[in-house]
């Protein structure tokens, strides 16, 4: 289930033509320095998994997508900036139901927030969290 719930949010965002590279967070941004990131690049992090039932099980989760670009506002036509990329990010994915590989919906995604994460010579980075579950629905 977990695995689908990741691939489904990876498939999403591979639709979204201006991030360039689309991974699984596997703490590449713990040792920034040395990995390359050719922003713009997402990576995708299963943060938070909970029970919100009492009496029935209802799994709610908490995506986030580390967002990498090279600016935080666009310095021309070819290189958008952090900010245009988060909205499309949200465009494409709030209040949007993902699939698994068989093309059965898991359930719906819901903007939850953003945070900057750091900003370095060249590169900023943002987490955009969603929700999902049919809680937030």
């Amino acid at each position: 289930m977990f695995e689908d719930i990741l691939k489904a949010v990876k498939n999403k965002l591979d639709e979204i033509t201006d991030i360039k590279n689309t991974d699984f967070y596997e703490g590449q941004l713990e040792d920034i320095e040395n990995f390359l990131i050719d922003p713009p690049h997402a990576f995708i992090e299963l943060e938070t998994v909970t029970n919100s039932g009492e009496n029935y099980i209802e799994i709610v989760e908490k995506i986030n997508i580390f967002l990498c670009t090279s600016h935080l506002i666009g310095m021309g036509v070819n290189d958008l900036g952090m900010f245009t990329v988060i909205e499309e990010i949200i465009d494409k994915l709030h209040n949007e139901y993902i699939y698994d590989s068989e093309d059965n919906p898991i359930d719906k995604l819901f903007f939850s927030e953003m945070n900057r994460l750091g900003i370095f010579p060249g590169l900023a980075i943002y987490s955009v969290t969603f929700n999902l579950g049919a809680i937030y629905g």
